[in-house]
């Protein structure tokens, strides 16, 4: 199983959406894989329209659902697979995400995959096989059926189906 390999930067993405995380969640993010990716990084924040986001970072406005609850900011993770917005390698981290030393290992995995943290729900339930989608790295080209499975349903009937973005995720790529 050939790693991946790159030249240039490694495209690296959050999504900041509503008043959960303050912006300097997305500098402190910023910071940490500029310092610890070898390569250095692309930048990507997917975010509402009305957000600034200063160069160098990358904006991607954010489709507005209008939706509600306690969990509502966990599914604009989902936009993150419309290859509209980003075509290629991506590697996604949650804003609480801590980074301490060089994580190269991880964007040169194959990207034949799709790569995320196991769930810890494995702890109490050793079958348990779901992802934790605070980290992730695929090529949206190669996992767009999650977009196209996900687009084409309605909204609300997802969240009361799935628990999250992650349990969707998961569910999907296992398909």
């Amino acid at each position: 199983m050939a790693k991946q390999t790159t030249t240039g930067p490694v495209d690296c993405a959050c999504v900041i959406h509503g008043t959960g995380y303050d912006w300097i969640y997305v500098e402190r993010l910023y910071n940490m894989l500029s310092r610890h990716i070898t390569p250095g990084i692309r930048f990507h924040v997917y975010t509402e329209a009305d957000r600034p986001v200063p160069a160098p970072m990358i904006k991607h406005v954010l489709t507005d659902w209008s939706i509600s609850g306690p969990r509502r900011a966990w599914w604009y993770k989902m936009q993150l697979f419309n290859p509209e917005h980003h075509a290629g390698p991506l590697l996604y981290f949650d804003l609480d995400t801590v980074i301490v030393r060089n994580i190269d290992w991880i964007w040169q995995q194959p990207l034949q995959y799709f790569w995320a943290v196991r769930d810890f729900k494995y702890l109490w339930r050793p079958t348990h096989t779901g992802i934790n989608s605070s980290i992730m790295w695929w090529d949206t080209r190669q996992h767009q059926q999650v977009w196209q499975a996900f687009s084409k349903q309605d909204l609300v009937t997802v969240m009361r189906q799935y628990h999250g973005d992650q349990d969707y995720i998961g569910a999907v790529i296992t398909q």
